[in-house]
């Protein structure tokens, strides 16, 4: 019953939808009002739809393919539940009503009720019926098979995991909500109309941007755990795709701050809009084509891919054919103009062109002429380092103002720095030249932002703090980690102690357990003075697939990081040790990023009235 309530739900979407695209075709007296109310009776039936989806997977219909392929009786509830959004069909609707949370709430609270507010919904509603539609008729969740199996076949093992029950809406909600900047970006393109334009469509810029930048650090933190080889970033294609749009709206949001007053930022903003969300369509096309393996991916038929194909193909040339015969018509008058944005424009562009060259160019090798090549991490480790390390550089004169002194503090704080770097050689059995200039300007940008601040305290630059330290931890800390850490692998035997770091490492004991839905072989370790780590191996008989899960043994300022592999033998198992350094700085600099995106939001009705 729940699978025809959520069809039916999906297609009065659809319907309402296409109310919304020919309501603006005639002039009702409240044409403004009339759409915001069919949004909100499309973010009510597509969220009715997937709570439905999700019911049926509480419920273990598995008269219900899209439950039957991906989700089983003895699965546990919290995984029933991220069973709905763990494949196609279901990321498909989770993807549909992320387009219009942010559409249906931009309706509600955009303060300016011209033609522009009116437009970019309309426009919102194209995309969005787009995606219903190929929901509808391509991956429909909903979708019967008579007779029902008794049991399902299960979900992928490496998706059972924590992360994996808040990391795709938490990545869904950045990446589709990067829509709403582009269709705003093309109602100014037809209105012409760029009066507060850069100030309305900002909170949403800011939206989107956060929720990307923690689904991206979700699905690292997912990486890490899960995956047993010790590391949070790989250059996968699929990571990829997640970090080009983020790169690019980094570049936009810094553009956004002058929109109003510069001619030249507007247009960059208005093309990063339009880039943005082509990079998403194109993450999209990498996730659901199948012509990439990857433990991110929803492997598809071809039929699929082609179709997300075409419709990048269509969307980017009708909005850069828009962009190109109406850019030079928008008329700012022009009051300020910075360099810094320009040129950090500029580089965030080269970088996120760099890790595009690296990541398309195999699947058009693969796709056009039928050769398997893939880009190696040799070469995003070369070209892209050198060229954060500018952004970092450039990062510390966008913190100084003219009213201050910054010669003392400049000397100062590159002393520290290079200390820094120093002392980081002193302790590093290698030395990487890119984590050393890592280092020092990571440190720089930090001190700098901070001493600022500090004297300044002005709250209004609040979200500019967090940002920018935040960046500079991200960037010390991955220079850290990638020179600092060390690694041990060793076959070893029960109450056998092998030597780490100078810590004795103890194989205690091995034990074998059934659990709910999987077997598993688990190594007691006892690490040092007493402190135990249990790693394990787990069999999962259902999916006929084996995973690991690391132990952890957690500092502030390093992990210790332990994953077994199993030899044809009970009585002893081969340990990887891991010293990881830094690495949980990496997850407090993600989330200092996240918070400088919210308190963007909230500043003006939060922080002026606080402060």
């Amino acid at each position: 019953m729940f699978a025809e309530i959520g069809n039916l739900s999906l297609h009065i979407s659809l319907v309402s939808l296409v109310a919304i695209i020919f309501c603006n075709l005639y002039p009702p007296k409240n044409r403004g009002r009339i759409i915001v109310t069919l949004w909100l009776i499309v973010l009510t039936a597509v969220a009715f739809s997937f709570c439905s989806l999700i019911i049926c997977h509480i419920t273990s219909d598995f008269s219900v393919l899209n439950v039957a392929y991906h989700s089983h009786k003895l699965k546990p509830l919290l995984y029933k539940i991220a069973g709905a959004w763990s494949n196609h069909e279901g990321s498909m609707l989770l993807w549909t009503l992320a387009i219009c949370i942010p559409s249906a709430f931009y309706g509600i609270f955009c303060t300016s009720h011209g033609p522009n507010r009116n437009i970019t919904l309309v426009i919102q509603a194209l995309l969005a019926a787009g995606f219903v539609l190929f929901t509808i008729f391509t991956s429909n969740p909903f979708e019967r098979m008579i007779p029902a199996p008794l049991n399902g076949l299960g979900m992928n093992p490496l998706l059972q995991d924590i992360g994996v029950s808040f990391h795709p809406p938490i990545l869904y909600l950045g990446y589709v909500g990067f829509s709403l900047p582009f269709s705003a970006s093309l109602a100014v393109l037809i209105t012409k109309d760029t009066s507060d334009w850069a100030k309305s469509i900002k909170p949403w810029v800011m939206f989107a941007w956060s929720f990307l930048t923690a689904g991206i650090a979700t699905g690292a933190w997912w990486a890490y755990r899960e995956l047993g080889w010790g590391g949070f970033w790989f250059w996968d294609p699929v990571e990829n795709a997640s970090l080009m749009p983020w790169i690019t709206s980094s570049a936009l949001i810094h553009s956004l701050m002058i929109a109003g007053k510069s001619r030249t930022q507007l247009n960059w903003a208005i093309l990063l809009s339009i880039i943005t969300f082509t990079l998403v369509m194109l993450g999209a096309f990498i996730v659901r084509s199948g012509v990439i393996t990857s433990v991110h991916s929803f492997a598809q038929d071809s039929k699929r891919g082609v179709l997300i194909l075409l419709s990048i193909f269509f969307i980017t040339a009708i909005s850069l054919f828009l962009y190109m015969l109406n850019f030079k018509k928008l008329v700012v008058k022009e009051l300020h103009s910075n360099k810094l944005i320009l040129l950090n424009n500029i580089i965030l562009s080269i970088i996120a062109a760099v890790i595009a060259l690296g990541t398309i160019y195999p699947i058009i090798l693969e796709v056009f002429f039928k050769q398997s090549v893939s880009t190696s991490v040799e070469y995003y480790n070369a070209v892209v380092p050198p060229l954060v390390i500018g952004l970092v550089f450039l990062c510390t004169y966008a913190e100084k103002e003219r009213k201050f002194n910054f010669g003392r503090l400049t000397i100062g704080s590159l002393v520290v720095s290079f200390i820094g770097s120093t002392l980081l050689i002193g302790v590093s059995t290698r030395s990487y030249t890119y984590a050393v200039f890592g280092v020092v300007v990571s440190l720089y940008l930090i001190l700098i932002t901070l001493i600022k601040w500090m004297r300044t305290r002005n709250f209004s630059k609040l979200p500019m703090l967090l940002a920018h330290c935040g960046f500079g931890f991200l960037v010390l800390s991955v220079s850290l980690y990638y020179n600092l850490r060390e690694e041990l692998q060793v076959n070893i035997n029960i109450q056998e102690t092998v030597s780490f770091r100078n810590t004795p490492i103890t194989l205690r004991d091995i034990q074998y357990r059934t659990m709910e839905n999987y077997f598993t072989k688990t190594a007691v370790i006892e690490v040092g003075n007493g402190a135990k780590v249990y790693p394990e191996i787990r069999f999962f008989p259902i999916e006929q697939q084996q995973t690991a899960e690391v132990g952890i043994i957690r500092n502030f300022f390093y992990d210790l990081y332990f994953s077994i592999n199993s030899p044809n033998n009970s009585q002893s198992v081969i340990l990887n040790v891991q010293f990881n350094p830094m690495v949980n700085l990496i997850w407090i600099s993600c989330l200092l990023i996240f918070l400088a995106g919210v308190c963007s939001i909230v500043k003006k009705r939060v922080i002026s009235r606080v402060f």
